[in-house]
C-alpha cells in the first residue's frame, strides 16, 4: 500500500504532476520496455489475468492488445466519416495512430491537461515524413513491432488526420473541455486512464460521461478504460515520488453510470486481475467499454 503521507490532494496533485512529468521518460519507461519483450504481438485477450510477476509494463500491454481489438469492432461497426476526440492523450499516441489507418476515420482531436504533453504530440506532428525516431521515442520501431506497420504508413496517417492538439481539464466541466467541445460534434470519444485519475469523486466522474454524450453525435461510440477500485497513482516515477488520491469505481458502477448518461453498452473487457501494488498504482483489475448514444 502507499503511504499515506505521501499522497497529495487533488490540488496539489495537479500543480506537482505538470511540474515533473516527463513525457519522454514515461514513453521510455512503459512502452519502450515493451520492446524488449518477446511475446507482444496483439491478440485479443478477454479473460481475467492473474500474473504473479505483474509490472506497469505488463498493464500497459494488456490495455493497448485490448483496446486494439476494441478499437476494430467500434470502426468496422461504423460508417464515414468520422470524427474522433481523445480526453486526456498523454504522450501515447499509438491507439490513434492506429484509429488513422482505418479510411471512415477522416480527423483527430488529441487533448491533455499538461503542456509538456501537448508538446510532445506536436512535435510527433511536426517532424519529417523521414525521421523514423522523431529526435523522441522510436515510433517507427513501435508500430512495426506492435501494429505490422513496416513502412511507417501510421505515422503519416495521424500526421494528415490529427487536426487539433487541445487543453482540457476534466475536472472543470464549466470551461475545462470548452475546446474540444467547440470543435464538436464528435463520432467516436476515446480516454484510457484518465477519468477517475482527474477527476475528484463519482459525482464529477459521472458529469464528465454526461459531458461526453452531449459532444457525440446520435448514435456515437464512447470507448473508455479505467482502472477498478484504484485509490492512487504517482505524479511522478521516481520511487518517492507522489501520488495522488483516484476516484475508487467498480465494474458495476461504471456500467450503471455509463447507462445513466444516456448511452447503451456494446462490449466490456476485463483483462487483468491482481492484488498486489505495482508501486506506480493499485487497482483490483481494468474496464475497456464501448458504449454507443442514445440520446
Amino acid at each position: 500500500m502507499a503511504d499515506e503521507s505521501n499522497i497529495q490532494s487533488f490540488e496539489e496533485a495537479q500543480q506537482s504532476y505538470g511540474d515533473v512529468f516527463d513525457p519522454e521518460k514515461y514513453m521510455q519507461s512503459y512502452y519502450g520496455e515493451m520492446l524488449k519483450t518477446e511475446n507482444c504481438l496483439f491478440k485479443p485477450w478477454t479473460d481475467v489475468l492473474d500474473e504473479p510477476h505483474y509490472d506497469a509494463v505488463h498493464a500497459s500491454r494488456f490495455k493497448m492488445r485490448n483496446m486494439k481489438f476494441c478499437i476494430e469492432n467500434v470502426l468496422t461497426a461504423m460508417k464515414g466519416p468520422l470524427k474522433v476526440l481523445d480526453i486526456g492523450t498523454g504522450p501515447f499516441c499509438g491507439n490513434l495512430m492506429y484509429m488513422s489507418s482505418f479510411d471512415n476515420v477522416t480527423s483527430i482531436v488529441c487533448s491533455d491537461f499538461l503542456e509538456s504533453c501537448r508538446n510532445y504530440i506536436h512535435k510527433i506532428l511536426s517532424s519529417k515524413p523521414s525521421d523514423k525516431t522523431n529526435g523522441q521515442f522510436d515510433w517507427s520501431k513501435f508500430n512495426e513491432r506492435f501494429y505490422g506497420d513496416a513502412n511507417s504508413t501510421l505515422i503519416d496517417s495521424f500526421r494528415n488526420k490529427c487536426k487539433a492538439v487541445k487543453h482540457v481539464d476534466i475536472s472543470n466541466l464549466e470551461s475545462g473541455l470548452k475546446e474540444v467541445s467547440d470543435l464538436g460534434p464528435y463520432d467516436v470519444i476515446t480516454s484510457e486512464w484518465t477519468f477517475s485519475d482527474g477527476t475528484r469523486d463519482r459525482v464529477e466522474y459521472e458529469a464528465l460521461l454526461g459531458k461526453c454524450n452531449t459532444m457525440l453525435n446520435i448514435g456515437g461510440s464512447l470507448i473508455l478504460s479505467d482502472v477498478l477500485e484504484e485509490n492512487f497513482a504517482v505524479t511522478s516515477f521516481e520511487e518517492d515520488g507522489k501520488r495522488m488520491r483516484c476516484v475508487n469505481v467498480s465494474e458495476e458502477w461504471i456500467r450503471g453510470a455509463i447507462e445513466r448518461q444516456g448511452f447503451a453498452i456494446e462490449q466490456t473487457i476485463l483483462f487483468f486481475n491482481r492484488e498486489q501494488d505495482s508501486g506506480y498504482f493499485d487497482g483490483l483489475g481494468e474496464l475497456i467499454v464501448w458504449a454507443t448514444k442514445l440520446k
